[in-house]
Formats: C-alpha cells, sequence, structure tokens
C-alpha cells in the first residue's frame, strides 16, 4: 500500500508540473476528485444514501457478498457461538439474516451500515470532525485512484494519514470501488461477533 500511495504521489506532482492532455468528462460528468469528495464527506458524516449513490454497482455487489459470508458464518454456528438474537435484529433487521441475499444491494448497503455504526457508536466517534483534502488522482484504464489526505480527530489526539481511493466508469460518470477498509470492518466485525466464547479461567 505504501508503494502505490508513493507512486501515486509522485504522478500527481508529475502531473502537476507538467502540462498534460486529458479526457473531458462528458457533459454534467464530475471530475474524480469531485466523487471522492462528495464520498468522503458523506461517508465521515454517515449520510449512508449519498454514500451508497456514489458507489459503483459492483462495490455494492461486493459489500452485499461479504456481508453474505458473515450471514452464513452466523447461521452455520454451533449454539454456544451464536450471537444473542437482539444484535443480529439490530444489525440485520426483524426479517433476520435470509435477507440479506435477497435485498437490494443498495438498500442492504444503506441499512445494515446504519444500523452497525447505531449498534457499534465509537464508528460514529472516529469520524466526528475529521478533515479531508483531496490531492488529485491518476487515471489507469477505466480506474482512476484519487490521492487524499485524511484529519482524524478523538479528544485531544490527532492523526492525519495519506489515503488512496479507487473509483471505476459506471457510462460516462465515476464510481467508487470498495474500500478495503470498509470490507475489512464489515468481515471483521461478523468474525468478532462469531467467535468462540472465551475459555473459563482454569481453577
Amino acid at each position: 500500500m505504501k508503494t502505490l500511495l508513493f507512486l501515486l504521489l509522485a504522478l500527481v506532482a508529475a502531473q502537476a508540473a507538467e502540462p498534460a492532455k486529458k479526457i473531458q468528462p462528458a457533459a454534467g460528468a464530475e471530475m474524480p476528485e469531485e466523487v471522492a469528495h462528495t464520498y468522503i464527506r458523506a461517508m465521515a458524516d454517515l449520510h449512508l444514501t449519498v454514500v451508497a449513490d456514489a458507489m459503483h454497482p459492483s462495490a455494492l455487489e461486493a459489500f452485499q457478498k461479504i456481508l453474505a459470508k458473515v450471514a452464513d458464518a452466523i447461521a452455520a454456528a454451533p449454539a454456544d457461538r451464536k450471537p444473542p438474537q437482539r444484535v443480529v435484529s439490530a444489525l440485520f433487521g426483524d426479517s433476520g439474516l435470509a435477507i440479506v441475499k435477497t435485498e437490494p444491494p443498495r438498500e442492504l448497503f444503506v441499512r445494515f451500515v446504519s444500523n452497525l455504526t447505531t449498534f457499534v457508536p465509537q464508528i460514529r466517534e472516529m469520524t466526528a470532525g475529521s478533515e479531508y483534502q483531496v490531492l488529485g488522482h491518476v487515471e489507469e484504464g477505466d480506474l482512476t485512484h484519487v490521492v487524499f489526505r485524511a484529519t482524524l480527530r478523538r479528544g485531544t489526539t490527532e492523526m492525519t494519514k495519506m489515503e488512496v481511493l479507487s473509483l471505476k466508469r459506471d457510462g460516462d460518470r465515476w464510481k467508487v470501488l470498495l474500500t478495503d477498509d470498509l470490507a475489512d470492518l464489515v468481515s471483521g466485525f461478523g468474525r468478532q461477533i462469531a467467535a468462540p466464547p472465551a475459555a473459563a479461567p482454569a481453577k
């Protein structure tokens, strides 16, 4: 990831220093930086319908597949490893685990992430007061990679890091691909709630 980041930063710097022919977007289409800014800010503020609208259809489908694996793991877990029903209902809704495979990907994304951030309020705390600066993008065929600087604050602690957001064309528009951070968050949380109970200390 660091190698990719430094490469993208170098290319962005080179593009800024040297005039280059750029493909003009279709009339009314947003530039990659605009799409990335909309997505990043909406994700930080948890405006999830805006986030979903900025995502590529394949990203929403990939999210659904990850969540389906989590649901399958919960359903297949032995009784002593299943999370309480109240936890399943809080995350997946009253319809239970089965809806993961039948609900449209966009609606599933919005509903589940909304439930997750309510169930785990620390996620909201992580993004509250965050700031982002989009620096530029590098195109790669039907993909583009947007480089941005994120400043995260929690209490008196502040952390700044560089990130890359990948987008893919959907018709004549750029849409955001599923990020590793979001995929890891959901799959990791799924493993956690289906994890075996801690062994009792030996007497």
